[in-house]
This record gives structure tokens, sequence and C-alpha cells, in this order.
């Protein structure tokens, strides 16, 4: 005869086994989201920036004119 209380332990443990696997499961699910969404923040970084890049113009002589890259950032630190 075996002592129920052994019986519930059992069960807990093995309740808590399917939870653990459960959770894992989901955890690899949810860092293959974060990498993928940090993926898609990257990529539409990149394209503002591009689009923040000065465009080469014409100067009054017909030569093209670069205009110079000024260092920036999306945040402005000011108050």
């Amino acid at each position: 005869m075996q002592d129920p209380e052994a019986s519930k332990l059992r069960a807990i443990h093995a309740t808590l086994d399917l939870l653990i696997k459960r959770i894992k499961e989901i955890n690899a699910d949810n860092q293959e989201l974060v990498r993928s969404s940090l993926q898609m923040v990257n990529g539409a970084l990149g394209a503002i920036r591009e689009t923040l890049q000065p465009k080469p113009t014409y100067a009054p002589s017909g030569d093209i004119k670069k205009k110079e890259v000024e260092s920036g950032h999306f945040v402005s630190k000011d108050v």
C-alpha cells in the first residue's frame, strides 16, 4: 500500500514537470518573437536614418555639392 502523501507528492511533481516544460517552450517562443521584433525595429531605424541623410544637390557652378553630415540622434537630450 502506498502512502497517500507520497501519491500526492508524485502528482504535484508530475504537474510541476509539465509546467516547467511548457514554460520553457513559451520562453523559446518569446525569445524568437523578441528577436524578430528587434530585427524589425532595427530595419525601421535604418530606413529612417537613410531618409535623414542629406541628398547631394547642384551648386551654382553645376557641380554636385554634398552636404556635410551632422551626427544626429533620434531623441534630443535637450529639455
